[in-house]
């Protein structure tokens, strides 16, 4: 009922309002219409109340859209985007006559922005449809052809006069929307785009290889062109990626020959067809192209024109490598290090000369092309480590074989430009993704470059965040970074994670890779001093990431110990989170009773003898008596025969105190209750007459209540009678000749004495009592 109502007066403050003050609403009520259930809405159905409504409002969206005035049109556009966003597939259909308005509303001549929004609503119109059969062939295949058509007159170059007679060439305004138009469209109708493939592929070219192109055009048209790729028959898409890439790179190394001529390279490469053939170079003029090369880019002059065609060409191949491709294609990946190995080794020589760089330069080559050959390397050195890093986040572990290779251009790179800004941030970017790939040990880098690496990180965090102080006494810059103590530092501590998103590229970069050097990095091989350096970076800024990275990772001192931890600073910083409260508390196995050692099971104090056991199978009569039973006198030291209990006595005395029999314990007998009447062996008695060995009693409750079961009538019951003082003590007991005696209770000592034990083996049945003054259990012999 809301939604009628809603939709309902949505439409008449639509008739009512005047035209021209319609877009001081469209907003609003574009906002209201989303919230309204469209889809059932615009359902084709004439059983609904609301039909009519919804059938006044497509009426008049499509009269606002055929206004002369721009306001009614933007008030249709406005509304046609919140109904095809929000009204499913219903809405979608009904978005049909409304695509054919808006193709014609293009050849108007509206402001720039109200044909943006155009040409944005009729994407997302053919995106949607593209999921849709009945969609696709009445709306996307009969319009999309027209909207390709329609949008290459709309990129033409508009002339401007500078107030005289003569005129100005300059691209169109429409021309990056049209591109990111394209370029979202490409993927899902690529076989609607063929017709018009040479047209838009040559435009691309001209903005590629144009001088006066700006970096935001050149990047979009060479995505565009990756992109055309998918538009070519399936049997030569191999082919014809194969062959852009290696006419990228070929372009690349021509465009560096003449960049460069002021450097004698020393670098080889692996193609013999690239390498550098010296020449008599006439210094006199400008360097530039002689001649079009493989795209028939028009020819550059001078260092600046060069350098942008070569950071275009550099930004066109990351485009390709990164791409998504429908068919497999081999990348020529070992031609692409060998030019970005080319175009790293040439770094800007020291301000002081030339003693501190390797590079030799031509004594005829001037001194202003030279300094301008150093002006543009950076943002060479940053194109080639941008393609490094589209080539890796596309292939990784395909290029486990040249990790090494890849680390080392980009550290020794590093090492000699880490001065600039630019290259120290794609220098982070690419170490931070090699960094959660690659094992650093499998590198075997120089230690004396990534300390330098780690410095200039914990440097630029540093900059950003401290204050800079500086010091009269010396020419330099004193970075002081000071832990505030007064009160509200928490919460202004606290929000640092928040405030690194408003900081410098440079150090957003260096914030990623900070946890990367403390979790990848062995700690061992660290030096103690960056290491200390680190972790101070990471308590100070508050880094949650580096500091729980630092406590996966301690460090190991020699003695095998770790030093102190960041922990404490870690969950003092983290006290909402998930992640370092288990790793506070991990959750433990739940314990139950009090005397936790006497409920373990001494299964490393227990004999496992093959023997042993083999005797015990074999005599079933004789079983491990409950701790409970009684003995009669024992002060002679003689040994004890004990008369057997009823089953039922057993049980309830074994379900109490088993939990206590251990084999190698000393147990106390101060709490007895009776004694067992003793009857010593006599001297003369026969071996074969002494009870056979038996394994010492298990921990188990349930094995020894059966095996009292079995011997009940028939089996000999031992039981210990010693105390602290008492070493072994042996008993047997003639059963058969004791049945129908009940044990004497009526006298009973808590220290048995004058016991002494066999030279036999006796000293098996031991079971010696736990001493309380004893930390361990211990056997006596």
């Amino acid at each position: 009922m809301q939604n009628d109502s809603a939709l309902r007066a949505i439409t008449n403050r639509l008739n009512v309002t005047p035209v021209d003050d319609l877009p001081r609403v469209a907003d609003f009520l574009a906002a209201q219409l989303a919230n309204c259930r469209l889809e059932l809405l615009f359902a084709d159905t004439k059983a609904r109340d609301n039909s009519v409504t919804a059938h006044k409002l497509k009426t008049r969206i499509s009269s606002l859209l055929q206004e002369r005035s721009p306001a009614g049109r933007y008030t249709a556009v406005v509304l046609i985007k919140a109904v095809v966003d929000h009204g499913g597939i219903n809405g979608l259909r009904a978005s049909e006559g409304w695509a054919r308005g808006l193709l014609n509303c293009l050849n108007k001549p509206d402001p720039v922005a109200l044909k943006a929004l155009y040409l944005v609503t009729l994407t997302r119109i053919f995106c949607l449809a593209q999921d849709d059969p009945t969609l696709l062939r009445e709306v996307a295949t009969p319009l999309l052809p027209s909207f390709i058509k329609t949008c290459l007159g709309l990129l033409k170059p508009i002339d401007v006069h500078n107030g005289g007679t003569e005129s100005k060439s300059v691209p169109s305004p429409l021309l990056h929307p049209v591109l990111k138009c394209w370029i979202q469209l490409l993927p899902r109708q690529a076989s609607i785009f063929r017709p018009s493939l040479d047209q838009i592929q040559m435009f691309c070219l001209e903005l590629i290889g144009g001088g006066d192109t700006s970096v935001q055009s050149r990047e979009l048209a060479s995505e565009l062109l990756c992109l055309l790729l998918s538009s070519t028959p399936k049997n030569t898409f191999t082919q014809e990626w194969t062959r852009m890439a290696s006419n990228i790179i070929e372009s690349a190394h021509v465009t560096a020959s003449q960049l460069f001529r002021a450097v004698i390279e020393e670098h080889e490469p692996n193609n013999p067809a690239f390498q550098t053939i010296p020449w008599k170079e006439n210094f006199s003029k400008e360097a530039k192209s002689s001649e079009h090369g493989k795209f028939g880019f028009r020819s550059w002059k001078g260092i600046y024109e060069g350098s942008n065609r070569l950071m275009a060409l550099l930004s066109w191949l990351s485009h390709l490598v990164s791409t998504p491709t429908p068919l497999p294609v081999a990348a020529p990946i070992g031609a692409l290090l060998d030019l970005t190995a080319r175009l790293t080794v040439v770094t800007v020589p020291d301000f002081k000369g030339d003693a501190g760089n390797s590079l030799r330069l031509h004594k005829e080559a001037s001194r202003e092309e030279k300094e301008e050959l150093w002006l543009n390397l950076p943002k060479i050195h940053m194109a080639c480590l941008h393609v490094l890093h589209a080539t890796w986040s596309a292939y990784r572990q395909a290029l486990v074989p040249v990790q090494r290779t890849i680390a080392i251009q980009i550290l020794d790179l590093f090492d000699n430009m880490c001065w600039h800004n630019g290259v120290r941030y794609e220098a982070y970017r690419l170490c931070t993704t090699l960094l959660a790939d690659v094992d650093v040990l499998n590198l075997e880098l120089r230690p004396a470059v990534l300390s330098r690496l780690i410095e200039h990180c914990c440097n630029d965090l540093k900059a950003e965040f401290a204050e800079e102080k500086i010091n009269a006494s010396s020419t330099g810059t004193q970075i002081d970074l000071k832990a505030k103590t007064t009160q509200g530092n928490h919460a202004q501590i606290s929000s640092t994670n928040a405030s690194v998103m408003h900081r410098s590229e440079t150090c957003r970069a260096a914030w990623k890779l900070l946890p990367e050097l403390l979790k990848e990095f062995p700690a061992s091989s660290t030096p103690r001093q960056l290491r200390i350096e680190m972790e101070r970076v990471a308590v100070l800024l508050d880094h949650e990431d580096a500091m729980l990275a630092s406590v996966i990772n301690p460090v190991i001192s020699k003695e095998n110990k770790s030093t102190a931890s960041l922990l404490p600073f870690l969950a003092r910083s983290s006290t909402e989170s998930s992640a370092i409260e288990a790793l506070l508390r991990p959750r433990m196995p739940v314990v139950h009773g009090t005397n936790v050692a006497s409920s373990e099971k001494p299964d490393d104090h227990v004999s496992s003898d093959a023997d042993e056991e083999e005797d015990v199978q074999n005599h079933g009569d004789e079983s491990v008596p409950s701790p409970e039973t009684s003995f009669n006198e024992v002060a002679d030291g003689d040994s004890l025969e004990v008369l057997p209990k009823e089953n039922n006595l057993l049980k309830s005395m074994m379900s109490d105190q088993m939990l206590q029999i251990s084999g190698l314990q000393k147990r106390p007998f101060e709490n007895l209750e009776s004694e067992a009447k003793e009857k010593a062996f006599s001297a003369d008695q026969e071996p074969e007459e002494r009870e056979t060995k038996r394994s010492r009693p298990s921990a188990d409750p349930s094995d020894v209540v059966m095996g009292l079961e079995e011997s009940q009538n028939e089996g000999q019951i031992l039981r210990p009678s010693g105390g602290d003082d008492v070493n072994a003590v042996s008993m047997a007991a003639d059963i058969p000749s004791m049945k129908g005696k009940e044990p004497d209770h009526s006298s009973m000592s808590s220290r048995p004495q004058n016991l002494q034990a066999e030279d036999s083996d006796s000293s098996d049945f031991e079971i010696p009592a736990i001493d309380p003054g004893f930390d361990t259990d211990e056997e006596l012999e």
